[in-house]
């Protein structure tokens, strides 16, 4: 997961003024919605993937603009599962907010050229994202309020994670629910 750094000039440049001012400054101290809860700086996080071998990160795209992406796992196809929470109406810490209105996502993750052959006693499925050009398909319904902690069963033919009831009480009860994979 990433999130970009906040850059800011100091304010006591030991600069003379310069005649044309740099796009960007004056504007780094205008407030920007963070996290907060030990997230503080943060904004809006996304989920990258990493050929080891030639050392190349791509973005896994897809995420919808008004969403956070984290608790990413691989799916016994190859592909990714995450969490997207919500940044409506405002980012209020996602830690200790365990109601935060969230859904589970499946992404397709970014391949790398040449892609790498299988190997021997390598366990593959299928699972296609969907049959639109969309590099996203919702695995939870709106109805899970908020679900979060995607997990695969160790055969991989279930996926289970944790919702909680639509509540303002923070850390209401939760319960486990569990999805047959292939969704």
């Amino acid at each position: 997961l990433a999130t970009g750094k906040v850059e800011a000039a100091s304010f006591w440049s030991s600069k003379a003024p310069k005649a044309s001012v740099p796009e960007g400054v004056g504007r780094e101290f205008v407030y920007k919605e963070d996290w907060g809860e030990l997230a503080t700086g943060k904004r809006l996080s996304r989920v990258f993937v990493m050929d080891i071998a030639t050392e190349q990160v791509k973005a896994v795209e897809g995420a919808p603009e008004d969403a956070a992406v984290g608790q990413a796992v691989w799916a016994p196809c190859g592909n990714i599962v995450a969490t997207t929470f919500s940044i409506l109406p405002r980012r209020l810490g996602v830690r200790f907010y365990n109601t935060r209105p969230s859904r589970i996502a499946f992404f397709l993750a970014p391949t790398f050229n040449p892609p790498a052959p299988p190997t021997a006693g390598m366990k593959t499925s299928s699972c296609e994202a969907t049959s639109s050009p969309s590099k996203l398909r919702w695995i939870t319904p709106e109805a899970d309020w908020a679900a979060r902690s995607p997990k695969f069963s160790p055969d991989g033919t279930r996926l289970l994670f944790v919702n909680a009831a639509k509540s303002a009480a923070h850390f209401s009860c939760s319960e486990l629910k569990v999805l047959a994979w292939p969704a």
